[in-house]
């Protein structure tokens, strides 16, 4: 005699809009922390109150938002074995060498590379380039934990509903606009400056580019969120770091620097992939495809321990 399962409305629902959820929590869990500061004396002090100097300088909504919202909608729908696969994927480093290469020397150069187009280096001040830039990632390394959430969680998801360019551009506009309350926060701006318009038009550029290259490369490395984590640190790379080598630059001509580099190289793998981002064509969902199965939001490698457990 069969029995049948009742699914409560609400799980029904969160299983066929996982991703309007995500976003939902993700965004709601950072601004929770953010638009408070920017409403203070440290943001664009429209209400007469300070805010801890820990909340003005650092969000615990950058990691807790998007990497947060991950891990609650994963055990929701998934459940334990779902976070723990989601939790393996942060120490999948068995990936091939040119890729710790491509991520720790490339991501330099090219920046370095885009700033000679506006500007001569300062040879001699290299040793200080490469002291700020080792710094500075171990830095983002240490503290940068979105990974989990726009890479983990939302980007298999996209490139399964609208193909991995296009839900490599929808997931860097939703990244983007995540960043708009540290805009107005100048100790945490991502272009570490106070907000100007033509800033925000050139982070959108360069984040909407980076975007394109992330998923490059994390279809490439079987969806390491290990790897996604290094190439967010190494590209975090700053003004101040470009300043070591170049002189005085500013923070727009850094945004348009880091603009342009990502921009070309976004549109290199583009061209070079014929717009695939190296996702692997058979997992590719027809348009009139409207059913997504949890099952097949996992990656490649994991559907083959399965089979190969069950045998």
């Amino acid at each position: 005699m069969s029995q049948t399962i009742a699914i409560s409305p609400w799980r029904c629902w969160l299983k066929q809009h996982s991703l309007l959820a995500y976003f939902i929590l993700a965004f709601s869990i950072s601004w929770l922390f953010e638009l408070p500061v920017v409403l203070s004396h440290a943001g664009l002090g429209w209400l007469p109150y300070n805010v801890p100097p820990l909340l003005a300088n650092s969000s615990p909504g950058v990691p807790l938002g998007p990497t947060g919202a991950a891990f609650i909608l994963t055990a929701l729908l998934e459940g334990k074995v779902g976070v723990m696969r989601l939790l393996k994927r942060y120490v999948q480093w068995r990936v091939s060498l040119k890729w710790y290469l491509l991520i720790l020397l490339g991501s330099p150069l090219l920046m370095l590379l885009s700033a000679s187009v506006f500007s001569a280096p300062h040879l001699q001040r290299l040793p200080f380039f490469l002291s700020s830039y080792s710094t500075h990632l171990l830095i983002a390394l240490a503290i940068n934990w979105e990974e989990g959430g726009w890479r983990g969680f939302a980007l298999p998801r996209l490139q399964k509903l609208a193909g991995p360019l296009w839900g490599s551009l929808i997931l860097g506009f939703m990244w983007g606009t995540w960043h708009l309350p540290l805009m107005f926060i100048p100790t945490q701006s991502p272009y570490g400056h106070t907000f100007t318009w033509a800033l925000a038009l050139f982070f959108f550029m360069q984040i909407m580019a980076k975007s394109v290259n992330y998923t490059w490369i994390f279809n490439n490395t079987g969806g390491s969120l290990l790897m996604a984590t290094l190439i967010h640190a190494a590209t975090s790379i700053n003004a101040h770091d470009i300043e070591q080598l170049f002189g005085a630059t500013g923070a727009l001509m850094a945004q348009a620097e880091a603009a342009l580099a990502y921009g070309v190289l976004a549109l290199l793998v583009i061209a070079l992939t014929r717009g695939t981002l190296s996702y692997p064509l058979q997992k590719a969902v027809l348009k009139d495809d409207k059913k997504l199965q949890e099952k097949d939001l996992m990656w490649p490698e994991d559907t083959t321990r399965r089979k190969e457990r069950s045998r």
